[in-house]
């Protein structure tokens, strides 16, 4: 499935870290076009509409404490959190 490029991407969000593995979960708003069907990667909800028409999902990814490290995003979109959570659960 080939996934749309965004127009806009947005700021990016610490939204939780496990200090065990010291690694910190990310969050980066992903802004759509409204002629582009995008939807959340596990349940098919389309993104929220803002005032711009713009199509607002979600990027994950994680980064870790090390010093030459740099945050790996996923390639999927997602509504919440609690979606990603799910697609990736084995």
């Amino acid at each position: 499935m080939m996934i749309p490029t965004p127009i806009i991407v947005g700021k990016t969000a610490q939204i939780g870290r496990d200090s065990f593995a010291r690694v910190d979960l990310l969050r980066r708003t992903v802004h759509y076009g409204p002629d582009r069907n995008t939807t959340c990667a596990w349940c098919g909800q389309p993104g929220k509409v803002n005032v711009n028409g713009f199509n607002r999902l979600f990027q994950y990814g994680a980064h870790s404490d090390g010093l030459l490290t740099q945050p790996h995003f996923d390639e999927h979109v997602f509504c919440s959190v609690q979606c990603r959570r799910v697609y990736y659960c084995p």
